[in-house]
């Protein structure tokens, strides 16, 4: 595995725009290469590795019988994984080591070292049946995440060692992925491996097929009960006090117009009673079974903890030239029964309060993407999302790219909406960089997916917790305008951190 430490630099100003619709050359062939032909196959391209004296990426895409989600059982606390699902579609990601990883301790030039990563990589070969052409502009090549606010980072020991910016390719990757028309999702295992002028590739052969091996194999996939964590005592890092007081200083900088709307945010945590007592997978299994609609999603570093959570805010996705976004904000609790739901659901609807606070993230994000789109649209009014324990007002964005590829560049232009930092973005991002001692980490920073052709897919990562050897800390946030009540704010974080808090299960 290649670990590429990113230099800081000053500014992401001036940087290119970026087409990463040309990055991948195709090498096709007309059946499933194994054992000496896949032996030939890796030989024929170290000798282009020599031509060009440089290290590619072997991608390797094969059939996959098994849900992705089943072989969640296989991964042990040790290794490292991205788990990803959208509960939209149930496009599910289930990515396992590194192959190539570029991280970063402060602002630096992700969108061109990222095509550089891209560059690398060759397709092996065709499974013979169209998968090969079907899958491949829909499977990603590289998982990316980054910290909320990456040039300020606090280094709190919950984020240690946790990059600014992060991007990875994995080793190996399985994918399901929606079919055509309602048809059968189609699942696929995809496999990098870096090969060089001088790689032996019988080595090489062997151990892509002993890992095609391991996670093709249907006879380990195991059941375990669940164990709700549900008796856990869990405590807040800031009082209701000291929270009170954080909003009633953001209220009076409102009512000075040094800005329009700010977010706070706060942490709660416990903790276990012995080291790695939380179990990852089954958490993650009462995440997706809690919230079907929700981007469930868990990353794992070994000794750093793993991150994860069911997030409701979709920031960014691209397909093509087509682009959308979701404005999410404005938070009303779920009622007791239908009748209190419903009243509870017309209060929100309107709220002057929230629909304010709703139009900020609307305006803001429209602004984001005014330059980057030929074509624009957004809904006229709001509609609800239905959660387990909030509702929220939401309005979906989507427009037409000036140019096929610019993921990168739309992300850095659309983070931190103000339904996670405030409005206007500078002066909210500056007042919680003095107001908040709180270090967020990767909370309600963007984490998703990109294609080799450009597009993707990134959320924005609330309702999550970090999961150490001793400890889980939840986050939850809540908007403050010039009419908040630091009480009524209160709740709403208190209802946000139950999704971390009533998914979490032990060890049995």
């Amino acid at each position: 595995m290649c670990h590429v430490q990113v230099p800081t630099v000053a500014s992401t100003q001036g940087l290119a725009m970026l087409d990463l619709s040309s990055n991948i050359s195709h090498i096709s062939g007309r059946r499933t290469l194994r054992g000496r032909s896949l032996v030939a196959a890796l030989g024929r391209l170290r000798v282009r590795a020599r031509d060009l004296d440089a290290i590619l990426v072997v991608r390797r895409i094969l059939p996959l019988g098994l849900d992705p989600i089943d072989c969640i059982s296989r991964l042990t606390p040790d290794a490292s994984f991205w788990i990803w699902q959208q509960g939209k579609d149930n496009t599910t990601f289930v990515a396992i080591g590194a192959c190539l990883q570029i991280v970063s301790t402060g602002e630096s030039d992700l969108m061109h070292v990222t095509a550089a990563l891209l560059d690398r990589v060759v397709d092996l070969e065709s499974d013979g049946g169209g998968m090969h052409e079907t899958l491949l502009p829909r499977i990603p090549v590289a998982f990316v995440g980054q910290a909320f606010d990456p040039d300020h980072q606090r280094r709190a020991a919950d984020w240690k060692n946790w990059p600014a910016h992060e991007v990875l390719m994995p080793q190996t990757l399985l994918c399901s992925i929606p079919g055509k028309e309602g048809n059968e999702p189609l699942r696929c295992l995809v496999q990098y491996e870096e090969l060089g002028p001088e790689s032996d590739v019988d080595a090489l052969a062997k151990r892509m097929e002993d890992d095609c091996a391991r996670w093709s194999n249907q006879g380990d996939v195991r059941e375990t009960a669940a164990v709700p964590a549900c008796h856990l005592k869990w405590n807040s890092d800031e009082s209701y006090e000291a929270w009170c007081s954080r909003v009633d200083d953001a209220r009076a900088s409102i009512a000075r117009g040094d800005m329009t709307k700010v977010v706070l945010a706060r942490a709660a945590r416990t903790v276990l009673a012995s080291p790695n007592a939380v179990d990852i997978r089954l958490t993650f299994h009462c995440l997706r079974a809690s919230h079907p609609a929700s981007i469930c999603f868990a990353i794992n570093r070994p000794s750093m903890g793993c991150f994860m959570g069911a997030t409701p805010e979709l920031l960014l996705e691209v397909e093509g030239r087509d682009v959308r976004t979701q404005a999410l904000a404005g938070t009303s609790r779920r009622g007791q029964d239908p009748n209190e739901d419903k009243l509870l659901a017309a209060q929100l609807l309107s709220s002057k309060k929230d629909l304010r606070e709703h139009r900020m993230v609307v305006d803001a994000l429209r602004a984001a993407l005014r330059d980057h789109c030929t074509e624009f649209s957004c809904a006229p009014e709001p509609r609800l999302v239905h959660l387990p324990h909030v509702q929220h007002l939401e309005t979906e964005l989507t427009g037409k790219l000036r140019h096929i590829g610019a993921i990168l560049n739309v992300l850095r232009d659309v983070h931190p909406t103000p339904s996670v930092s405030g409005a206007p973005r500078e002066a909210a991002m500056q007042w919680l960089r003095v107001h908040e001692s709180l270090d967020r980490g990767w909370y309600a920073a963007p984490i998703g997916w990109i294609t080799a052709s450009g597009d993707g897919f990134f959320a924005v990562a609330l309702r999550s917790m970090l999961v150490r050897s001793h400890e889980v800390i939840a986050f939850a946030g809540a908007g403050v305008v010039a009419d908040s009540n630091p009480a009524s704010e209160w709740r709403e974080t208190e209802l946000k951190l139950h999704t971390a808090m009533e998914s979490l299960c032990l060890q049995p």
